[in-house]
């Protein structure tokens, strides 16, 4: 499924390509066709537009051997040069193939998200390959209010041809009103808790955290009908989505099921976030008068608004 932002152009979509028989990535050798259709009218097809596809070829010989046996697994022997930080890529040699996704590039070496599961010796013939395509999403003149939560669903169709047949693969894709990025940083995490990053051990990354952490704000704040994008966060909205992020990281590396430092963390992203949205003081707190001395009404976190 793909995320499209509202009035923006050049946004590209992705696929892999796949053998339909095994579920197995493919390389391709021919042409790949995309075609966009509009299913906002159930069973209507109409068609929106279509775009060149273009195919990644990146290919590059290992200079040393990789994957299983290795002091880290993680350890992609190819020039940083090659290679984009978040794509897909397949190696392949020695009778074995899989795909990895690039965690990250430093001025001589290629990390791999996840430790590779084969053995790819320097002496093979072994391969890494771009295997992505890439089509630009068509630009859309919507109704702004059909838009206004998300619009959609599209279709995106990728057509090619594989061992003498015709292949169409779907996905959907819909629409997001703004484009918006967290309010908190990777450091900001980690004042909270600065072992996580140790104990995550490259399995997972806190800026992968803040990532989901930032979807479950945005649904927070669009479920109390208002517009993200107006909103100056307040302190208290920050830390709110710090808890989120430390509940993801907790999750993703406890070997606990149900962990109670994860439904802490969750407790306190949802509670700060109530606040957040209510303008509610921290609970046994309130804001006090200077004149009066009195305890008064505090401000909902929507009265601070941009304005321009």
């Amino acid at each position: 499924m793909f995320r499209v932002i509202y009035s923006e152009t050049d946004q590209t979509v992705v696929r892999v390509p796949i053998d339909p028989a095994t579920g197995e990535p493919i390389l391709l050798s021919g042409t790949v066709t995309v075609t966009f259709l509009d299913k906002r009218e159930g069973e209507s097809t109409e068609t929106i537009g279509s775009a060149t596809v273009s195919q990644d070829s990146t290919s590059a010989v290992l200079t040393a051997s990789a994957g299983y046996g290795q002091a880290d697994p993680c350890l992609v022997p190819i020039s940083p040069s090659l290679v984009s930080e978040g794509h897909l890529y397949l190696i392949q040699g020695g009778g074995n193939s899989e795909l990895f996704r690039v965690r990250e590039t430093t001025s001589t070496e290629v990390f791999a998200v996840d430790g590779l599961r084969h053995q790819y010796s320097s002496t093979d013939a072994n391969y890494v390959r771009g295997i992505e395509v890439v089509a630009t999403f068509p630009d859309l003149t919507a109704d702004t209010e059909a838009v206004k939560s998300g619009g959609g669903p599209y279709l995106v169709t990728w057509s090619y041809v594989h061992d003498g047949s015709t292949v169409v693969l779907a996905d959907t894709a819909y629409l997001d009103r703004y484009s918006l990025a967290p309010f908190i940083d990777e450091a900001y995490v980690l004042m909270a808790d600065p072992t996580i990053s140790e104990r995550s051990r490259g399995r997972t990354r806190v800026s992968q955290a803040i990532a989901v952490a930032w979807q479950d704000y945005l649904a927070e704040v669009e479920s109390a009908d208002k517009d993200p994008s107006l909103i100056i966060p307040s302190n208290g909205a920050k830390v709110a989505l710090r808890h989120g992020a430390l509940a993801y990281l907790l999750e993703w590396n406890s070997g606990v099921d149900e962990d109670p430092k994860v439904a802490s963390e969750r407790r306190l992203f949802q509670s700060g976030m109530r606040d957040f949205l209510t303008g509610r003081p921290p609970k046994g707190t309130a804001e006090i008068d200077r004149d009066t001395d009195k305890a008064v009404t505090p401000k909902s976190g929507f009265e601070f608004i941009r304005r321009s």
